[in-house]
């Protein structure tokens, strides 16, 4: 795109941050370089440039970042030169102190009072480490004791993982067997169901045609009360299955829970 390539002449020309539609960048852009303005058209999507203006561009551009790598150069070599300044000064200082330090050590290394430092030193050195040899013991003592309790501990809670995965295993075991009980109920309640449904159509069917018949008819009228009867019969074992079946279901809803 034009306003990319040529942006290098005059990048303050498109505001950074902005958006901006490329024709409208590209007029700005074009506007802001010191170049024949009516040498060049604008199109939809394209910018169409008189001959020799293309080419004039390309050098501006070239010129233009000649003189930026340039200048990055120039900062470039300066910020090393400045680097090393500074890691020069730092030696430099570092130079004078060892000298002052040795120059001081020179002057006093054959004072009474150095040479009672130099034998003693070792001493002190020694007693330090009897020192830190008897914190050392002792933190050993403190690990170590840690340690035993940490096995300890380790050994209950194995032990208790034992114990629990156990009575996981009892439970899941117990579950099964009620939920197979429970299968087994539910099948025969189906059953139930489906009789129920099965007599109660039938008794239907009955009762609209001893309605028809029921003048001219007394013994349809018998067979009828006596599959009422039995219809009432069954409806209240079915109600007594549904009650136990409740109560299963209320079973097994305690154990999960557990």
């Amino acid at each position: 795109m034009f306003n990319c390539s040529y942006k290098v002449l005059n990048a303050s020309a498109i505001p950074e941050g902005q958006f901006i539609d490329n024709k409208k960048a590209c007029e700005k852009l074009l506007g802001s370089i010191d170049i024949d303005h009516t040498q060049y058209k604008l199109g939809h999507t394209k910018v169409f440039f008189k001959a020799g203006l293309l080419g004039t561009l390309e050098e501006m551009r070239d010129e233009k970042l000649a003189q930026l790598i340039t200048c990055t150069q120039a900062l470039c070599r300066g910020f090393l030169m400045r680097v090393e300044f500074k890691k020069m000064m730092e030696r430099r200082e570092a130079i004078y102190v060892i000298q002052y330090n040795l120059r001081s050590f020179m002057n006093v290394k054959h004072w009474p009072w150095m040479k009672l430092y130099f034998k003693i030193k070792p001493l002190l050195q020694s007693a330090e480490t009897e020192k830190e040899m008897a914190n050392m013991k002792e933190e050993f003592e403190k690990t170590k004791e840690a340690l035993v309790k940490a096995e300890a501990k380790k050994k209950e809670l194995e032990e208790k993982m034992v114990s629990l995965l156990q009575e996981k295993n009892d439970l899941v075991l117990q579950v099964q067997s009620e939920g197979e009980t429970l299968a087994d109920s539910e099948e025969r309640c189906e059953g139930l169901i489906k009789s129920k449904i099965q007599l109660e159509s039938k008794l239907k069917e009955l009762t609209e045609r001893l309605e028809d018949e029921e003048e001219s008819n007394a013994e349809l009228t018998a067979k009828k009360r006596k599959l009422e009867d039995e219809c009432s019969e069954l409806k209240k074992d079915i109600d007594d299955l549904e009650l136990t079946l409740a109560k299963v279901e209320k079973e097994k809803h305690a154990t999960e829970n557990k």
